[in-house]
Parts: C-alpha cells; structure tokens; sequence
C-alpha cells in the first residue's frame, strides 16, 4: 500500500472511532500525575488522530506499530520488551489487552 494511501485511510479510521469515556478520563488523570506513554501495534497515524481529537495529542507519548517512515513494526514481543524496560526504570505499567475504543 502507498503511503499516502495509509494515511487517508488511517485518517478515515480515526474519524469514526472513539475512545471509551473511561480510557479519555483515565489518560487525561494520569497524565497530570505521571509520563504517560501509549504502547501499540496498532497504526500510530489512527493513535494520533484520536488523541489530537480529544485534547491528549501533547500530554500523551506514543509508541505505536506501523508508522510509514519507520522501517519497523511493533508487535507483540516488542510491547513486551518495552514493557520491561520501563519497568526495569521503576515505572509503573497499566496494560489494556484490547482496544481503547468502539466503532
């Protein structure tokens, strides 16, 4: 897929999810607390849409799986490895095992 084909339709995918109220007030607390940092598979072209929508887009870092500059993807193994290196920094992990939004 042409990059600029990722972006319109991870454009379009942001547009019509949202997060769960929950999840907004949740990232919204914790980020007055602490550094809060989303780790994902998922597009960050989505992630960032979503949380430029509800007002995260400079209190929330991301780390997400498929970016078209980045030769990279982040799955499973990596969310895990970054998971343990936060830790191994004494900072605190709250996972979500299944998406932060609906359809």
């Amino acid at each position: 897929m042409a990059a600029e084909d990722l972006l319109r339709l991870s454009d379009e995918v942001a547009s019509t999810v949202d997060l769960y109220p929950g999840a907004v007030g949740f990232l919204r607390r914790a980020a007055k607390l602490a550094d809060v940092v989303i780790v994902t598979a998922g597009l960050a072209r989505v992630w960032e849409r979503l949380l430029e929508r509800y007002g995260l887009g400079d209190e929330v870092s991301l780390l997400a799986g498929i970016r078209t500059v980045d030769p990279f993807v982040l799955g499973r193994r990596e969310k895990g490895q970054i998971a343990l290196h936060f830790k191994g920094l004494g900072k605190a992990i709250v996972a979500w095992a299944t998406p932060m939004w609906t359809a």
